[in-house]
């Protein structure tokens, strides 16, 4: 009872959040969106008490990348903000890999690791003028993200298409298309209203990520 009174309550936030996005009252927009990612921590509690911590480690950091880039006019915030969230991954993606049913070989995590920290050397003649300071941590957050999701595919062959591991896949493919727009947006050409693709995107993502993998540990 008390997961769907806390998701009640997230998804009143969360829904009070984009529209004041797309409405444009950035006052009231800053103030809620914290809470936002909050309420989604305190429902996974009330999922899975026993839920693995990485979980909460994850969104915590969530949390954190979310409260920078309240701020991310500050290229020192932005660049903070994409740590945050990337640490975020990096705890997805441990979280992830505890679940598989068998221990993955080292031939796809090498290669995998490799193209992530190589990623700046793949994109860097093509957007260095518009990445500036983020030409290195930018590539290497994106490809994260691809690793993420390759893992998420992954897991859902090894579950037996199980409904929640589809659901993580959507999760995954929902934050790759919000860091898409937000980057769009902030280094190529600014859209009217864009912080509602963005949030719209990015709370659902988040929801169905840590949702689904509370429900597959439980």
């Amino acid at each position: 009872m008390w997961f769907y009174i806390s998701l009640g309550i997230t998804l009143a936030i969360s829904i009070a959040e984009l529209v004041c996005c797309f409405f444009k009252f950035e006052l009231a927009r800053k103030i809620l969106k914290p809470f936002c990612l909050l309420g989604i921590i305190i429902s996974c509690i009330f999922i899975n008490k026993n839920v693995n911590l990485l979980i909460y480690f994850a969104l915590g950091f969530g949390l954190i990348g979310d409260i920078l880039l309240i701020f991310e006019d500050k290229k020192i915030c932005f660049l903070l903000g994409i740590i945050a969230f990337f640490i975020n991954h990096i705890f997805f993606i441990a979280l992830m890999m505890s679940l598989f049913t068998y221990q993955l070989p080292l031939g796809l995590l090498i290669p995998l690791g490799i193209l992530v920290l190589a990623s700046p050397l793949l994109t860097l003649p093509i957007f260095k003028k518009q990445l500036g300071i983020f030409q290195v941590p930018g590539p290497i957050y994106g490809f994260t993200l691809i690793v993420e999701l390759i893992l998420s595919i992954m897991l859902l062959f090894d579950h037996r298409f199980q409904v929640w591991n589809i659901t993580l896949i959507v999760g995954v493919i929902l934050f790759i298309a919000s860091d898409s727009i937000l980057s769009y947006t902030h280094f190529f050409k600014k859209i009217d209203r864009r912080e509602f693709p963005i949030m719209l995107t990015y709370l659902a993502a988040q929801m169905l990520i840590a949702f689904s993998l509370c429900f597959i540990i439980g």
